[in-house]
């Protein structure tokens, strides 16, 4: 509010640097809304038990992805329908930071992969694009807090490292786990393992 009264009375010359302050305003407001997700998952022993059609669910981040990036190029895929106990808006915001990770280091004008794969008793989401990758010794790292790669991943401003974190501990909290690896053909494939357990039928 105060911005947007600043932004009323200021010269023409002053708004660059209100607009600035406005968008440092919102990084900062989106950092810390992060922080408290994280504090609140590494203080949570079990997440909602819920059943979840988690191809529905990377479905929508994928729908929502393509509106937000519409430069860029989403192939989605599920061969067939994926349903597992968990919490429905945790996995969702995990799935949403490796998608987002891979819009912000990967190359748009490639296509950037989205599959579920079903293994029977686990279901594995894949993040693929073709960006610059990660260094070996550092694709672990990538999932700890604050943690930015310096030299292939362009180190842009539009992450603060937490978003990977918060990924690795919901699908720790699922009893699942999360590895990234760097792609034969360039690039970086991020995958989330996720146990399927006795679910209900779901139409």
């Amino acid at each position: 509010m105060a911005l947007a009264l600043a932004e009323r009375r200021a010269g023409e010359a002053s708004r660059p640097d209100l607009a600035r302050i406005e968008r440092e305003a919102e990084r900062l407001d989106a950092l810390v809304g992060q922080v408290m997700t994280l504090t609140r998952l590494r203080t949570t022993d079990a997440p909602r038990r819920d059943v979840v059609r988690l191809d529905t669910l990377v479905g929508e981040v994928v729908d929502d992805a393509r509106f937000e990036y519409p430069d860029a190029t989403l192939e989605y895929s599920a061969k067939s329908p994926v349903s597992l106990r968990g919490d429905a808006a945790g996995l969702k915001s995990a799935v949403e930071n490796v998608v987002r990770n891979a819009m912000t280091y990967g190359d748009r004008t490639k296509p950037i992969e989205v599959r579920v794969d079903n293994g029977g008793v686990t279901s594995t989401v894949r993040v693929l694009d073709r960006g610059p990758g990660v260094p070996e010794a550092e694709l672990e790292r990538i999932f700890e807090p604050f943690y930015r790669t310096d030299k292939s991943r362009d180190h842009r401003q539009d992450g603060q490292g937490i978003g990977l974190a918060i990924t690795a501990r919901v699908t720790e909290l699922h009893g699942g786990r999360v590895r990234a690896r760097n792609r034969a053909e360039g690039g970086l494939e991020i995958a989330i393992e996720l146990p399927l357990g006795q679910t209900s039928a779901v139409a």
